[in-house]
């Protein structure tokens, strides 16, 4: 998509290696490693947000019956990676970012957040101080 300077939208659901099994995800480091490496030196992460997220810890057998495993059944992972041009252009949003990176966030945080990153104009610091972008969850 880059040599036809197409903006899209591309969205992976991987389940196998971590569904049912606590110690397989360590078979698929190497190979996403090796994938985000080879996007980063082809240049692809200068335009490109990237976000890895999970929904979930492990729901089934002995693991899961532990301690450790009740509190990642219950505290998924979220990564959100934003290119250099992003952070210079919208100061505040990235700002907001890596604060919420430090309290506890939702899906809905994240539902609003990917729909502010589709909207440009919801990322601006004048949008984003004049308080419109809370809108919404003050009607709810």
């Amino acid at each position: 998509m880059k040599s036809w300077k197409v903006p899209y939208f591309a969205f992976f659901w991987g389940s196998s290696l971590s569904h049912d099994e606590v110690n397989n995800p360590r078979i698929g480091d190497v190979v996403y490693l090796q994938s985000l490496e080879s996007m980063s030196n082809r240049g692809y992460f200068d335009n490109t947000i990237v976000v890895l997220m999970s929904d979930h810890g492990i729901r089934f057998g002995p693991f899961r019956q532990t301690y450790q495993g009740g509190i990642e059944d219950r505290l998924p992972f979220l990564f959100i990676k934003v290119p250099k041009q992003f952070e210079k252009t919208y100061p505040l949003a990235t700002a907001n970012l890596k604060w919420n990176a430090e309290v506890l966030t939702t899906h809905f945080d994240l539902h609003e957040t990917l729909l502010d990153i589709s909207s440009p104009s919801r990322l601006t610091d004048q949008f984003i101080e004049s308080g419109k972008g809370n809108q919404k969850a003050e009607l709810a």
